[in-house]
């Protein structure tokens, strides 16, 4: 928050400039740490969370327009394997952890996930098994819901939360997951589900 209020000026420069090895310090800390750990450091990253709803909605375009199932399913097979592979190579590999966190993923990585398993690794898995086992138009309001609902519940819980649900979870975080996701999930069902009558049917999915 400090920083922001000095934007511009040199001090903020100078705080930018030593923030990235004082997360590393505090998350190679709280690894160290044993019995109750700090919280994470998750502060805004909107190159994330822009890149999250680009990969979701994304994804499910081209799987509307585009894939069939099983190129869909061959892709996000590819992709889940690749991942899996430099997530065992981060763990065994300091250099190629460093290279990946510092350089590939730096843009939209937390300071935690330097020592965890990347998020987008959870994230394509989740693409993967949406595609596998649910019907398209589920899979594409699934991904559409992560998609959307993760960073307006992030960005909104960040700026405007105060009560907490529950630990880190804000009332009016969730409250966006809620109404971000509805919207989106009942336009894309009114669009691309015809054989749903928009009341009550996508409307009926949607709450589901």
């Amino acid at each position: 928050r400090y920083a922001c209020e000095l934007d511009g000026k040199p001090s903020a420069v100078r705080l930018k400039a030593i923030y990235k090895p004082l997360t590393q310090s505090y998350e190679r800390l709280r690894v160290e740490m044993r019995g109750e750990r700090p919280p994470r450091l998750k502060g805004v990253n909107y190159p994330r969370n822009l890149f999250h709803f680009i990969m979701g909605a994304g994804g499910v375009a081209l799987y509307e327009t585009v894939l069939t199932r099983s190129s869909a399913l061959t892709i996000m097979g590819t992709l889940s394997l690749v991942a899996i592979a430099i997530e065992t190579g981060r763990i065994f590999s300091p250099r190629l952890n460093r290279l990946m966190m510092d350089f590939v993923f730096r843009p939209v990585s937390r300071p935690w996930e330097r020592h965890h398993v990347n998020s987008a690794t959870f994230y394509i898995l989740g693409l993967t098994l949406a595609v596998s086992f649910a019907p398209q138009h589920a899979a594409g309001a699934a991904i559409l819901v992560l998609a959307l609902g993760d960073p307006a519940a992030t960005i909104v819980g960040k700026r405007w939360g105060g009560k907490k649900l529950w630990r880190e979870k804000s009332w009016s975080g969730a409250a966006a997951f809620i109404v971000a996701s509805a919207l989106l999930v009942f336009g894309y069902l009114h669009f691309r589900a015809p054989e749903l009558e928009p009341f009550p049917d996508a409307l009926g999915a949607t709450l589901l």
